[in-house]
């Protein structure tokens, strides 16, 4: 699997911990919706808990990066997982199973997503200091593909546990000791000596704030390619308001299909990346998404089910492709030291950028139905080549 047994050993950890609190944090959003849904009866109760539950991760995120690169990074993911656990488990102890106590949820759920808005830049930073660089594609791929695996399984997992009667506070309490597990794991986890070393700098908040921008845009390619990825990210939120309307059109069944099969298609694109000769090099990793697409101009073609099964099962491959070879560059090639702002950078840019693919693409499904899936693959298509011809002469 890895050439090095450091290698080996922090990446079945990172993976394990990775599965655990996946698996704890699915099966949790699954049960936790739909009892709100049973208790409150108003589907419009859930859509606002959850809409709140986004602003911190949208908000903190950047924040999230700067405490990353400001405190030891394993130390980091070892306190948020446990202090998720001890939280999730104090809420089954308060959480009334008869009664929807908005307060208690509003306030766990804020308090999870700040959590995991520290939690995730520095665990996408982790593997840059505890993974050698020859053996980070292959663990991102891995990485990815536990995910995507989880993905799929965990919903079905949680509906057969909900439906032999698992109360929210099981659930709870389980995804309780998923975090205490994920934590325990992570205690071994082997660092180099850049992280063992680490010292705080003496920067304010703001300047390392700033420093972030100020060190991608000092990088011209690095500026364009998290430029261009967030640009998709308005498309590919179209493509998502997209698939249940079409899921909505030919059967509600057909919706979780889709999204099954695209998941799928990550798998098998996370698997490519295993091949060397199935790489595309750093400088043309944008190509996934050029083909990604194409394809989605396909349905325009060739408008019937079987072909959207296609393109949605090609479009996760590549898409997928993408991620991994993009956040493998990110940790190859940015400096340790503002690793965790330029992920935390990255990741709000793309936050703020989706909304606006959303309420843009759904009134265009409104008026113009399945044309808008075409006007997305075109958009995908045309971004790329504008993008090929800025780099071209812009680097």
């Amino acid at each position: 699997m890895f050439q090095h047994k450091k290698d080996f050993k922090n990446a079945i950890l990172l993976l394990s911990g990775n599965i655990v609190t996946t698996f704890g944090n699915v099966l949790l959003s699954n049960a936790l919706n739909l009892w709100i849904i049973q208790i409150s009866g108003k589907t419009k109760t859930l859509g606002i808990i959850a809409s709140i539950g986004l602003i911190p991760t949208l908000i903190f995120t950047i924040f999230g990066g700067i405490i990353s690169d400001s405190f030891n990074k394993k130390r980091v993911v070892f306190i948020c997982d446990l202090i998720s656990g001890v939280l999730c488990c104090i809420m089954s102890i308060l959480i009334d199973d008869n009664h929807l106590n908005i307060y208690y949820i509003v306030i766990f759920r804020f308090l999870l997503s700040l959590i995991s808005a520290i939690f995730k830049p520095a665990m996408m930073s982790l593997p840059a200091y505890s993974i050698s660089e020859y053996n980070r594609m292959k663990f991102n791929s891995y990485f990815n593909i536990s995910n995507q695996i989880f993905q799929i399984i965990t919903p079905i997992i949680s509906g057969v546990l909900i439906g032999i009667g698992f109360s929210i506070k099981i659930v709870l309490f389980f995804d309780g000791i998923t975090f205490l597990l994920s934590s325990l794991s992570e205690i071994f986890i082997d660092c180099s000596k850049d992280e063992k070393s680490f010292t705080k700098n003496k920067w304010s908040t703001s300047e390392k704030f700033l420093s972030a921008f100020r060190y991608i845009f000092s990088n011209k390619y690095l500026t364009c390619i998290i430029l261009f990825a967030s640009l998709i990210n308005i498309f590919i939120a179209g493509y998502n308001m997209f698939l249940p309307y079409y899921g909505s059109y030919v059967g509600k069944k057909y919706y979780g299909y889709l999204l099954a099969i695209e998941a799928l298609g990550g798998i098998i694109g996370a698997f490519s990346l295993q091949i060397d000769k199935f790489h595309f090099d750093n400088g043309n990793m944008e190509f996934n998404l050029f083909i990604s697409g194409v394809f989605l101009n396909l349905f325009f073609i060739f408008n019937n089910l079987c072909i959207m099964y296609i393109i949605v099962f090609v479009f996760g491959i590549f898409l997928n492709r993408f991620n991994i070879q993009f956040f493998t560059y990110l940790q190859n090639n940015v400096k340790k030291e503002y690793i965790g702002r330029v992920i935390s950078t990255t990741t709000v840019v793309a936050l703020v950028l989706m909304p606006f693919g959303q309420i843009l693409f759904s009134n265009l499904i409104d008026i113009l139905g399945m044309i808008t899936f075409a006007i997305i693959g075109f958009s995908i298509c045309f971004s790329y080549v504008v993008y090929r011809l800025i780099v071209k002469f812009y680097l």
